[in-house]
């Protein structure tokens, strides 16, 4: 990979919270793995189905990313109200 885990998590951020205006994306490297995972809550996926979510975000993700977008892993998809009924649960 010609940059590091941490560089890439912080490029990963960039990409969702420009694409998405108005989100959070909390990315993070994966321990022992050369890989990225984590959670990107935006608004705007409210009634959207989780797989039109998946799609979204990979096709940002391969779009800027190339070939280092097979070193990011799971990036879940929330809306803030999912993750403050997450939270109250």
């Amino acid at each position: 990979m010609a940059i590091s885990v941490d560089e890439l998590a912080q490029t990963v951020i960039r990409i969702l919270e420009t694409r998405f205006e108005g989100a959070k994306a909390d990315i993070t490297p994966m321990p022992n793995s050369g890989r990225v995972s984590g959670e990107i809550v935006w608004d705007g996926f409210e009634g959207i189905e989780p797989i039109d979510r998946q799609k979204m975000v990979r096709t940002e993700l391969n779009s800027m990313l190339g070939i280092l977008a097979t070193y990011v892993s799971l990036i879940l998809t929330f809306t803030s109200q999912e993750i403050e009924e997450i939270l109250a649960a």
